[in-house]
């Protein structure tokens, strides 16, 4: 078995040091320069002592130092030790050098060489201490010969030693690059197989986040829809409470869902921000409104206060900016047992500030650090008490960054908080068209024109899909499968079809595209897509299939009213 070019070198380094790759490179360095620096000095010796007869000092003293020294690094495990030997003994060999030869200038650009060894060796600090040693050395010692306080070298330095140390010192110098660009070259290499290791790991978590999302969404839309529909039934009040607890426990579950897919894209960058325009008025309102009757319950005044110069319409993401008010709303609700929550919304110098304040129980000083961190909150206590992930105000902070500004904290213990950022929403030049359908969230829909056709593999799912347009007044039938889809649509008068994403055989993108593919106005039927991923990649998908929107699972009675009024054909009544 051929040895290793290295293994006479790793002889003498300990196996504690051999074990660390960064160490092991610079430890070889240290002992292969100790073996050149000796060889050198004793070639020199032997050719002065044949030219002149004469051993110096600068040759016997430094090669003594560098004979012990190549022992240190293995009887003291420690790198450092051994490095600063080196370098000391080459400033030694330096300094008696130029006193006995006066070749000062030659000899002490050979500090170069020892201060590239410390950088790569040590560090910086010590490329610093040996460059301030050299100067310290250096000047004293020249303005003494130029003063005749050190005598004239004793013999002159021979061609043949010159050509020594010129050669030597290119030898380290060399080994040093060639120890330089080795170490970058594996540097590089190992710093591209952990990139791909880290896409390869990124691609499995959002195929895992993926798949998680549908499991879970799957049975939630049955969870939280069959709840949906019993609250509003007629129940008695023991039951209604009953059903209300299941549909907002229900909600609470897809809210710590949806917190942990939002965290997750915003680390791996894939959240991409709308710029279109929205109703700043209408998106603020509509927050406190969804929580007001939270607040109610606990006996807490919600109160909103739009000051008179804040645009109407601006231009931004206008889902993201209400998922932050939600959240903080939602805090402030939570965190208030008695008060007011304010809500206010403040032009600021061509900015908009939107602020939430609060007269709960407030955040210590020192607490206040932990809030914007991914699932921490305040207090292991605000858990016990209060419940949540600890990933809103993350999420809140990561979104409100991408939007140009920052979320800002003030609070007082037991006094209540105030939770601020200032955005740069540019005015609206243009109303934006609004999608909201008016009306009662769970009323009967003006007539159809033809069935509401569901496409679900998904018996509870398309039970539920049932049971809810039943109760907003439409003509349903349901299949399991898209090429019953595509014959019904065929031979049926359908106003609008749900279709699932995910279905055995055909799913959802192709039997839409067989669809559009259609001739007639059975090709341009309306298709609204359900999902229970969520993930921006499947709604494209699904839109690029043919299909008008996409809604996600669960699905509640009012979104899925929503959709059909938007989408479906109506019969027009004169």
């Amino acid at each position: 078995m051929a040895l290793r070019p290295t293994a006479w070198l790793d002889a003498t380094i300990p196996d504690e040091v051999l074990a660390d790759p960064h160490l092991r490179v610079r430890a070889r360095l240290v002992q292969m320069l100790f073996v050149l620096a000796s060889l050198g000095l004793i070639i020199a010796g032997v050719a002065r002592f044949a030219d002149s007869g004469r051993i110096l000092v600068s040759h016997v003293v430094p090669l003594t130092t560098f004979l012990v020294g190549a022992t240190l690094l293995r009887l003291t495990k420690r790198l450092w030790v051994a490095a600063v030997a080196v370098l000391a003994a080459g400033h030694l060999a330096l300094v008696f050098n130029a006193l006995e030869l006066g070749g000062m200038v030659v000899v002490f650009t050979w500090d170069t060489v020892l201060l590239a060894g410390a950088v790569y060796i040590l560090g910086p600090k010590a490329g610093w201490g040996v460059a301030i040693v050299s100067v310290l050395t250096a000047i004293p010692m020249a303005v003494a010969r130029d003063a005749g306080w050190i005598a004239n070298p004793l013999v002159e330095t021979s061609q043949l030693e010159m050509a020594i140390m010129a050669t030597n010192q290119l030898v380290v110098m060399t080994i040093f690059a060639g120890f330089y660009f080795r170490e970058n070259r594996q540097l590089a290499e190992r710093l591209e197989a952990a990139r791909q290791l880290a896409e390869a790991s990124n691609q499995a978590k959002s195929v895992f986040l993926a798949t998680m999302s549908h499991e879970i969404r799957t049975p939630m839309n049955g969870v939280l829809a069959s709840a949906d529909l019993l609250r509003r039934g007629e129940l008695h009040e023991e039951d209604r409470t009953l059903a209300e607890m299941v549909f907002t426990s229900g909600e609470a579950l897809l809210s710590i869902l949806n917190d942990i897919l939002d965290f997750s894209k915003l680390e791996a960058g894939e959240v991409d921000l709308e710029r279109a325009p929205f109703s700043l008025q209408d998106c603020v309102q509509s927050s406190v409104e969804l929580l007001r009757a939270r607040a109610q319950d606990k006996g807490v005044e919600l109160k909103l206060d739009v000051a008179a110069g804040a645009p109407k319409y601006v231009v931004g993401d206008g889902a993201r900016l209400r998922q932050v008010l939600l959240n903080l709303i939602g805090n402030a609700v939570k965190f208030t047992e008695r008060g007011h929550v304010r809500v206010s919304v403040q032009p600021q110098d061509g900015r908009i500030e939107l602020a939430v304040e609060d007269t709960g129980v407030g955040i210590a000083a020192e607490q206040l650090e932990r809030l914007f961190i991914p699932f921490s909150q305040a207090n292991a206590s605000v858990h016990r008490t209060y419940g949540g992930t600890g990933l809103g105000l993350a999420i809140s902070q990561h979104l409100v960054r991408a939007m140009g500004g920052r979320i800002e904290v003030k609070s007082t213990l037991g006094r209540g908080s105030r939770f601020s950022f200032v955005l740069p929403l540019k005015t609206a030049s243009v109303r934006p068209l609004s999608d909201t359908a008016a009306g009662p969230d769970d009323g009967p829909l003006p007539q159809l024109d033809g069935i509401v056709l569901v496409v679900d593999d998904n018996p509870t799912n398309r039970k539920v899909a049932e049971k809810m347009l039943l109760h907003l007044g439409c003509r349903t039938k349901t299949v399991d499968n898209g090429e019953d889809a595509i014959t019904t649509v065929q031979n049926e008068t359908v106003a609008l079809v749900l279709m699932d994403r995910l279905m055995p055989g055909l799913d959802g993108p192709e039997t839409t595209e067989r669809i559009r593919a259609l001739e007639g106005e059975v090709g341009q039927t309306p298709i609204i897509g359900l999902t229970a991923s969520a993930f921006a990649e499947e709604v494209a998908m699904c839109e690029a299939a043919g299909m008008q929107e996409v809604v996600a699972k669960p699905v509640t009675l009012r979104a899925l009213r929503e959709a059909v009024v938007r989408r479906a054909r109506r019969r027009v009544n004169d």
